[in-house]
Protein backbone atom coordinates (compact mmCIF):
# COMPACT_ATOMS: atom_id res chain seq x y z
CA UNK A 1 0.00 0.00 0.00
CA UNK A 2 1.34 3.44 -1.30
CA UNK A 3 1.42 5.73 2.35
CA UNK A 4 -0.51 8.74 2.25
CA UNK A 5 1.63 11.55 2.65
CA UNK A 6 2.23 15.51 1.71
CA UNK A 7 4.68 16.55 -0.89
CA UNK A 8 5.42 20.97 -0.24
CA UNK A 9 6.43 21.79 -4.40
CA UNK A 10 7.73 25.54 -4.91
CA UNK A 11 5.81 27.80 -7.56
CA UNK A 12 9.09 27.38 -9.90
CA UNK A 13 8.85 23.80 -9.72
CA UNK A 14 5.18 23.27 -10.42
CA UNK A 15 5.49 22.72 -13.99
CA UNK A 16 7.35 19.36 -13.73
CA UNK A 17 4.40 17.77 -12.09
CA UNK A 18 1.45 19.38 -13.64
CA UNK A 19 1.18 20.93 -17.19
CA UNK A 20 0.70 24.22 -18.20
CA UNK A 21 -2.61 23.36 -19.71
CA UNK A 22 -4.40 22.30 -16.36
CA UNK A 23 -4.59 25.86 -15.04
CA UNK A 24 -6.33 27.86 -18.08
CA UNK A 25 -9.52 26.71 -16.18
CA UNK A 26 -8.37 27.27 -12.90
CA UNK A 27 -8.68 30.59 -10.73
CA UNK A 28 -5.69 33.18 -12.10
CA UNK A 29 -4.55 32.78 -8.74
CA UNK A 30 -3.68 28.92 -9.18
CA UNK A 31 -1.91 29.81 -11.89
CA UNK A 32 2.11 29.19 -11.28
CA UNK A 33 3.24 32.49 -13.90
CA UNK A 34 1.10 34.62 -11.97
CA UNK A 35 2.43 33.25 -8.78
CA UNK A 36 5.30 33.97 -9.61
CA UNK A 37 4.59 37.52 -10.21
CA UNK A 38 3.19 37.80 -6.75
CA UNK A 39 5.06 35.95 -4.26
CA UNK A 40 7.73 33.97 -5.85
CA UNK A 41 9.39 32.74 -2.64
CA UNK A 42 6.30 32.13 -0.57
CA UNK A 43 4.01 30.74 -2.80
CA UNK A 44 3.62 26.91 -2.61
CA UNK A 45 1.80 23.78 -3.89
CA UNK A 46 0.93 21.04 -1.47
CA UNK A 47 0.82 17.48 -3.05
CA UNK A 48 -1.25 15.59 -1.36
CA UNK A 49 -1.06 11.53 -2.08
CA UNK A 50 -3.42 9.02 -1.40
CA UNK A 51 -3.51 5.29 -0.12
CA UNK A 52 -4.14 4.77 -4.27
CA UNK A 53 -1.13 6.92 -5.45
CA UNK A 54 -3.63 9.22 -6.84
CA UNK A 55 -2.63 13.17 -6.47
CA UNK A 56 -4.12 16.32 -5.68
CA UNK A 57 -2.74 20.04 -5.37
CA UNK A 58 -3.52 22.67 -3.04
CA UNK A 59 -2.01 25.94 -3.74
CA UNK A 60 -0.65 28.26 -0.45
CA UNK A 61 1.22 31.09 0.40
CA UNK A 62 3.35 30.23 3.36
CA UNK A 63 6.78 30.42 4.78
CA UNK A 64 8.64 27.52 6.00
CA UNK A 65 10.18 27.67 9.26
CA UNK A 66 12.00 24.61 9.35
CA UNK A 67 9.89 22.65 11.82
CA UNK A 68 6.63 24.20 10.75
CA UNK A 69 4.83 26.65 8.71
CA UNK A 70 2.96 29.82 8.86
CA UNK A 71 0.35 29.70 5.85
CA UNK A 72 -1.29 33.28 5.15
CA UNK A 73 -3.23 35.30 2.92
CA UNK A 74 -1.34 37.67 0.51
CA UNK A 75 -2.30 40.15 -1.85
CA UNK A 76 -3.46 39.80 -5.20
CA UNK A 77 -5.01 36.22 -4.23
CA UNK A 78 -8.27 36.01 -3.20
CA UNK A 79 -8.72 32.29 -2.99
CA UNK A 80 -6.84 29.37 -3.95
CA UNK A 81 -8.91 26.28 -5.42
CA UNK A 82 -7.62 22.10 -5.21
CA UNK A 83 -7.29 20.42 -8.02
CA UNK A 84 -6.27 17.48 -9.21
CA UNK A 85 -5.01 16.04 -12.94
CA UNK A 86 -7.63 13.37 -12.74
CA UNK A 87 -11.28 14.64 -11.69
CA UNK A 88 -12.01 16.71 -8.43
CA UNK A 89 -10.47 15.64 -5.24
CA UNK A 90 -11.54 13.60 -3.14
CA UNK A 91 -12.29 13.22 0.49
CA UNK A 92 -9.08 11.12 1.79
CA UNK A 93 -7.06 14.10 -0.26
CA UNK A 94 -8.73 16.98 1.56
CA UNK A 95 -7.94 14.86 4.97
CA UNK A 96 -4.47 14.59 4.09
CA UNK A 97 -3.80 18.14 3.70
CA UNK A 98 -6.21 19.15 6.52
CA UNK A 99 -3.39 17.06 8.51
CA UNK A 100 -0.55 18.64 7.23
CA UNK A 101 -1.89 21.94 8.56
CA UNK A 102 -2.82 20.32 11.87
CA UNK A 103 0.51 19.27 12.24
CA UNK A 104 3.16 21.64 10.97
CA UNK A 105 1.15 24.65 10.35
CA UNK A 106 1.15 27.37 12.93
CA UNK A 107 -0.90 31.17 12.62
CA UNK A 108 -2.54 29.23 9.38
CA UNK A 109 -4.97 31.30 7.29
CA UNK A 110 -5.75 29.61 3.81
CA UNK A 111 -8.54 30.92 1.64
CA UNK A 112 -10.54 28.52 -0.71
CA UNK A 113 -13.28 29.33 -2.64
CA UNK A 114 -15.79 26.93 -1.49
CA UNK A 115 -15.40 23.69 0.92
CA UNK A 116 -16.67 20.69 -0.87
CA UNK A 117 -19.72 18.90 0.64
CA UNK A 118 -17.50 15.50 0.34
CA UNK A 119 -15.46 16.71 3.31
CA UNK A 120 -16.93 15.84 6.52
CA UNK A 121 -14.28 17.38 8.90
CA UNK A 122 -13.57 21.08 8.45
CA UNK A 123 -10.03 22.41 9.92
CA UNK A 124 -9.79 25.01 12.65
CA UNK A 125 -12.14 27.75 11.88
CA UNK A 126 -14.01 28.43 9.12
CA UNK A 127 -14.37 31.91 8.20
CA UNK A 128 -16.90 33.35 5.74
CA UNK A 129 -16.36 35.83 3.54
CA UNK A 130 -17.67 37.98 0.63
CA UNK A 131 -16.73 38.75 -3.12
CA UNK A 132 -18.86 40.83 -4.85
CA UNK A 133 -19.12 40.12 -8.92
CA UNK A 134 -21.43 41.72 -11.73
CA UNK A 135 -22.48 39.95 -14.67
CA UNK A 136 -21.88 41.45 -17.85
CA UNK A 137 -24.40 39.49 -19.50
CA UNK A 138 -26.95 42.30 -19.78
CA UNK A 139 -27.11 46.04 -22.52
CA UNK A 140 -25.84 48.52 -20.88
CA UNK A 141 -29.06 50.49 -20.10
CA UNK A 142 -29.89 47.38 -17.96
CA UNK A 143 -26.90 47.32 -16.31
CA UNK A 144 -26.73 50.82 -15.67
CA UNK A 145 -30.64 50.48 -14.24
CA UNK A 146 -29.16 48.23 -11.65
CA UNK A 147 -26.75 51.02 -10.34
CA UNK A 148 -28.40 52.54 -6.90
CA UNK A 149 -29.57 56.40 -6.75
CA UNK A 150 -26.32 57.88 -4.94
CA UNK A 151 -24.11 55.68 -7.41
CA UNK A 152 -26.41 57.57 -10.15
CA UNK A 153 -26.70 60.78 -8.66
CA UNK A 154 -22.26 60.76 -7.79
CA UNK A 155 -21.73 60.74 -12.19
CA UNK A 156 -22.80 64.71 -12.14
CA UNK A 157 -19.57 65.02 -10.06
CA UNK A 158 -17.10 63.53 -12.80
CA UNK A 159 -19.17 65.01 -16.47
CA UNK A 160 -15.90 66.52 -17.73
CA UNK A 161 -13.41 63.72 -16.67
CA UNK A 162 -12.31 61.33 -19.63
CA UNK A 163 -11.41 57.41 -18.96
CA UNK A 164 -8.51 56.46 -21.88
CA UNK A 165 -6.91 52.78 -21.70
CA UNK A 166 -3.18 53.01 -21.49
CA UNK A 167 -0.04 51.08 -22.21
CA UNK A 168 2.17 50.05 -19.33
CA UNK A 169 4.82 52.97 -19.56
CA UNK A 170 2.02 55.96 -18.73
CA UNK A 171 0.01 53.89 -16.68
CA UNK A 172 3.02 53.70 -14.23
CA UNK A 173 3.67 56.92 -14.66
CA UNK A 174 0.49 58.51 -13.47
CA UNK A 175 -0.08 56.08 -11.00
CA UNK A 176 3.04 56.76 -9.25
CA UNK A 177 2.71 60.02 -9.63
CA UNK A 178 -1.15 59.84 -7.69
CA UNK A 179 0.74 58.08 -4.87
CA UNK A 180 3.60 60.05 -4.19
CA UNK A 181 1.39 62.95 -3.88
CA UNK A 182 -1.37 61.32 -2.08
CA UNK A 183 -2.05 62.38 1.66
CA UNK A 184 0.00 60.82 4.80
CA UNK A 185 -3.61 60.54 6.65
CA UNK A 186 -5.26 58.11 3.89
CA UNK A 187 -4.69 54.47 2.64
CA UNK A 188 -2.18 54.72 -0.45
CA UNK A 189 -0.58 51.38 -1.68
CA UNK A 190 2.94 49.90 -0.07
CA UNK A 191 6.04 50.20 -2.54
CA UNK A 192 5.84 46.55 -2.21
CA UNK A 193 1.80 46.67 -3.93
CA UNK A 194 2.86 49.20 -6.58
CA UNK A 195 6.18 46.44 -7.49
CA UNK A 196 3.92 44.06 -7.76
CA UNK A 197 0.88 46.04 -9.89
CA UNK A 198 4.10 46.43 -12.11
CA UNK A 199 5.11 43.45 -12.41
CA UNK A 200 1.65 42.06 -13.41
CA UNK A 201 1.12 45.08 -15.82
CA UNK A 202 4.75 43.98 -17.74
CA UNK A 203 4.23 39.96 -17.96
CA UNK A 204 4.74 38.56 -20.86
CA UNK A 205 2.69 35.54 -20.55
CA UNK A 206 -0.50 38.01 -19.57
CA UNK A 207 0.31 40.76 -21.80
CA UNK A 208 -2.68 40.09 -24.30
CA UNK A 209 -5.20 39.32 -20.85
CA UNK A 210 -4.32 42.96 -19.08
CA UNK A 211 -6.23 45.99 -19.37
CA UNK A 212 -4.96 49.16 -17.99
CA UNK A 213 -7.49 52.63 -17.47
CA UNK A 214 -6.68 56.08 -15.90
CA UNK A 215 -9.49 58.70 -15.43
CA UNK A 216 -8.16 61.78 -15.92
CA UNK A 217 -8.68 66.13 -15.53
CA UNK A 218 -7.38 67.69 -18.12
CA UNK A 219 -3.83 65.48 -18.11
CA UNK A 220 -3.90 64.96 -14.16
CA UNK A 221 -4.12 60.86 -13.17
CA UNK A 222 -7.25 60.62 -10.85
CA UNK A 223 -7.50 57.57 -10.49
CA UNK A 224 -5.73 54.38 -12.26
CA UNK A 225 -7.30 50.47 -12.49
CA UNK A 226 -5.47 47.70 -13.69
CA UNK A 227 -7.54 44.08 -14.63
CA UNK A 228 -6.82 40.95 -15.68
CA UNK A 229 -9.29 39.00 -17.64
CA UNK A 230 -8.94 35.21 -17.22
CA UNK A 231 -11.14 32.24 -17.30
CA UNK A 232 -14.28 34.13 -17.44
CA UNK A 233 -13.66 37.08 -15.08
CA UNK A 234 -12.22 40.51 -15.34
CA UNK A 235 -9.95 40.26 -12.42
CA UNK A 236 -10.06 43.52 -10.50
CA UNK A 237 -6.44 43.47 -9.52
CA UNK A 238 -5.46 47.06 -8.59
CA UNK A 239 -7.24 50.87 -8.08
CA UNK A 240 -6.30 54.08 -6.40
CA UNK A 241 -7.61 57.05 -6.82
CA UNK A 242 -6.06 60.62 -5.77
CA UNK A 243 -7.90 62.73 -2.87
CA UNK A 244 -9.23 65.33 -6.40
CA UNK A 245 -10.13 61.69 -7.92
CA UNK A 246 -12.08 60.59 -4.63
CA UNK A 247 -13.86 64.38 -4.78
CA UNK A 248 -14.67 64.31 -8.55
CA UNK A 249 -16.27 60.42 -8.25
CA UNK A 250 -13.09 59.45 -10.52
CA UNK A 251 -14.06 55.30 -9.88
CA UNK A 252 -17.72 55.44 -10.63
CA UNK A 253 -16.58 57.65 -13.92
CA UNK A 254 -14.50 54.65 -14.81
CA UNK A 255 -17.41 51.97 -13.99
CA UNK A 256 -19.72 54.30 -16.39
CA UNK A 257 -16.83 53.75 -19.08
CA UNK A 258 -16.15 50.11 -18.74
CA UNK A 259 -19.97 49.13 -19.03
CA UNK A 260 -20.38 51.40 -21.93
CA UNK A 261 -17.94 49.20 -24.17
CA UNK A 262 -18.22 45.65 -21.86
CA UNK A 263 -21.70 45.21 -21.62
CA UNK A 264 -23.29 41.86 -23.34
CA UNK A 265 -20.27 39.93 -22.63
CA UNK A 266 -20.86 36.22 -21.05
CA UNK A 267 -18.27 37.39 -18.38
CA UNK A 268 -18.09 38.66 -14.56
CA UNK A 269 -16.72 41.32 -12.77
CA UNK A 270 -15.09 40.16 -9.94
CA UNK A 271 -14.23 42.91 -7.78
CA UNK A 272 -12.11 40.97 -5.76
CA UNK A 273 -13.69 41.23 -2.77
CA UNK A 274 -14.23 43.37 0.71
CA UNK A 275 -15.48 42.78 4.12
CA UNK A 276 -15.01 46.46 4.90
CA UNK A 277 -18.84 47.88 4.93
CA UNK A 278 -17.51 51.37 3.32
CA UNK A 279 -15.85 49.61 -0.12
CA UNK A 280 -18.48 46.54 0.01
CA UNK A 281 -21.17 49.21 -0.25
CA UNK A 282 -20.10 50.73 -2.98
CA UNK A 283 -19.59 47.85 -5.09
CA UNK A 284 -22.93 46.95 -4.44
CA UNK A 285 -24.57 50.30 -5.28
CA UNK A 286 -23.32 49.27 -8.79
CA UNK A 287 -25.19 46.36 -9.18
CA UNK A 288 -22.79 43.79 -7.49
CA UNK A 289 -24.37 40.83 -6.01
CA UNK A 290 -22.62 38.89 -3.03
CA UNK A 291 -20.78 35.42 -3.09
CA UNK A 292 -19.09 33.83 -0.15
CA UNK A 293 -15.77 31.83 -0.01
CA UNK A 294 -14.18 30.56 2.91
CA UNK A 295 -10.99 31.44 4.91
CA UNK A 296 -10.06 28.00 7.00
CA UNK A 297 -7.88 29.31 10.18
CA UNK A 298 -5.77 27.99 13.10
CA UNK A 299 -4.32 30.97 14.93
Amino acid sequence: MISKKTEIIPVAKILMEVPLEIFKNLPVYNHPLFLQLVAPNKSFYAKATNSKGQSAFYPFAGQNLILKWRVFQIAFCQKFQAFSLNGEPQPEHWQIWFNFLREKAIRCQWPIGILPENVSEVFGKAEIKTNQILNLDSDFDSLISNWKPNRKSALNKSKTLIVRQQNHADFMKGLKVSVANASINRWKPSEKEIKIAEKISTSDFFKNDLLRFSVFENEDTLNSVLLLKWAGRFHYLFSFSSEQGLKKEALTKFFLHFLKTQSNQKMLFDFEGSNIPGIQNFFTSLGALSENYTVLKNQ
